[in-house]
């Protein structure tokens, strides 16, 4: 893991100064804040078409099955020469943007265009807590390790085949491989979580009853040895557990890592797993015994991972990568990302703890060939507060990652503004709805968002905003930078002009509405 560079980023109100001085010395010095050659301004009223994803603008090669070679060539990231009239023209805006959204406290913005020019650099290489934007990381990570099709296995066997009567004389081994989306009957029943992708571990009973069991004399026993290490990551605080906010990861888990219970009501609660693996073994035992099995021993956690050669009676494949990354990005699902940022450590290298999950993403990603020197990756939901990213590496991501072999199947994994995730309610009826294409994150004094905002000929900016240490009014105002940035970046693209709204009164009570635009 890199170390994490302690550098501090300076208060917003001091890049305004700064930015206002290098545009007044544009066409004499290099400026602070660098851009690339003009896009075109293009006029149209028709903001309700969904545009084009950011097109991929190189030829690569098709992705292999179960790994991904990514590029032969990184996609280019360099500055454009200065004096370039639209380096004048997204300075200003986003200059605009930083002073009207107010004290954002700790913030990078970052920008890039269509061809990998930097058009906007303010504090972007410096490092920050980036919340769940960290799931992009995770994201890319796994899509190289593993490809997009590739499933995840859960099997049932045991030592001993099943006899003629249907005893098994032994234990009943649940192995997992590691699924994050193994669910209970109550889990479905209560409609717990109906649009994260599931699967019933009631299945694996059902191939069992087929195969003939009747009556296991041993123990039903969960085997999560797949996912090796601490079930919780530095830099959670307890809170977290006790907040749902993350769960425990292990190789074998169901219901999301938590605990489902029922109040003397009846009413259906849960909590977070103390002992995911041992939940898994009970909640498939208890489904076989709603079947007529008879169990004689206990469901619980192995002591020892399960010995090889051992017989398959069972097996239950996840759904592909491809529907847990797109759950994972634009719902922002903790549980999906740190089950899959820790598989990626355990199929490239190592036992597939966190440490390893970090390490590998590292090592996956190697073709893109990123600077990582600043960053910290201490899990891959971009809960811990000890994750460290500059704004700049996600940008240059995005961007990679479209420029690559899966560049189409990236791009379907964002969340799109006025449409789905978390970007559903963000910036409707603006010019930038379903322009918008990325990932956001909050922690409770930090708000992230990396993404690409697309032109009318699908060519984007890529941006990220990320601000720490909010507080108060500052956590408002760093939203409000996010928007006035995207919107910045939409009217440079489709050559929009804001229109004027009556001066506001001397004292405000509320933040004003976000600036509506003229187009064409």
């Amino acid at each position: 893991m890199a170390r994490r560079s302690r550098r501090v980023v300076p208060a917003l109100g001091t890049l305004v100064v700064l930015a206002l001085i290098a545009a007044a010395i544009v066409s004499v010095a290099q400026p602070r804040f660098v851009v690339g050659d003009p896009l075109p301004q293009v006029a149209t009223t028709g903001f309700l078409e969904k545009p084009d994803p950011p097109k991929q603008w190189r030829v690569v090669a098709a992705a292999k099955a179960g790994a991904v070679d990514l590029v032969d060539v990184p996609a280019p990231v360099e500055l454009a020469p200065p004096g370039d009239p639209v380096a004048q023209q997204v300075t200003a805006a986003m200059v605009d943007a930083i002073a009207r959204a107010g004290d954002a406290g700790t913030s990078g913005v970052y920008v890039m265009d269509a061809d990998g020019r930097v058009v906007f650099d303010s504090g972007g290489t410096v490092p920050l807590i980036p919340a769940s934007t960290a799931k992009l990381v995770t994201a890319a990570a796994a899509l190289t390790a593993f490809g997009p099709d590739h499933t995840f296995t859960t099997t049932v066997s045991s030592d001993v085949p099943v006899g003629p009567d249907g005893v098994l004389a032994g234990d009943l081994v649940l192995t997992g491989g590691g699924d994050p989306t193994l669910v209970s009957q109550d889990w479905i029943e209560g409609e717990v979580d109906t649009e994260r992708p599931h699967t019933p571990i009631a299945g694996l009973a059902d191939q069992l009853v087929a195969a003939g069991v009747r009556h296991i004399e041993g123990d039903v026993v969960g085997d999560g040895s797949y996912l090796d290490g601490d079930v919780l990551a530095m830099g959670w605080p307890p809170r977290y557990l006790e907040d749902l906010d993350a769960t425990p990861i292990d190789g074998l888990t169901v219901d999301e890592g938590l605990e489902l219970y029922r109040t003397d009501a009846g009413a259906l609660r849960s909590r977070a797993s103390t002992d995911p693996v041992g939940d898994a073994a009970r909640v498939l035992a208890a489904a076989l015994v709603e079947r007529g099995v008879v169990i004689t021993g206990r469901a619980r956690a192995a002591d020892v991972p399960t010995p090889p050669g051992s017989i398959e009676l069972g097996r239950l494949q996840s759904p592909p990568l491809v529907t847990l990354l797109t759950s994972m990005v634009q719902r922002s699902d903790n549980h999906l990302a740190d089950v899959l940022f820790r598989a990626v450590g355990r199929r490239v290298e190592g036992a597939g703890s966190f440490d390893d999950g970090a390490a590998q993403a590292i090592a996956v990603l190697e073709e893109l060939e990123l600077d990582w020197s600043s960053t910290s990756l201490a899990d891959g939901s971009g809960l811990s507060r000890d994750s460290r990213i500059p704004v700049a590496l996600l940008v240059t991501l995005n961007y990679r990652m479209t420029s690559s072999s899966v560049g189409a199947t990236w791009q379907d994994l964002m969340a799109v503004s006025g449409v789905s995730g978390t970007l559903r309610r963000r910036l409707v009826d603006t010019i930038a709805e379903l322009r918008l294409r990325g990932k956001t994150g909050s922690l409770g004094d930090v708000r992230a968002i990396s993404g690409a905002v697309v032109g009318p000929d699908g060519r984007p900016f890529w941006f990220g905003v990320t601000s720490n240490d909010l507080e108060g009014p500052q956590l408002s105002n760093a939203r409000r930078l996010q928007d006035l940035v995207v919107l910045g970046l939409a009217a440079t693209l489709y050559g929009c002009t804001e229109i004027p709204v009556p001066t506001p009164s001397p004292e405000p009570t509320e933040p004003p509405p976000l600036p509506t635009h003229t187009c064409g």
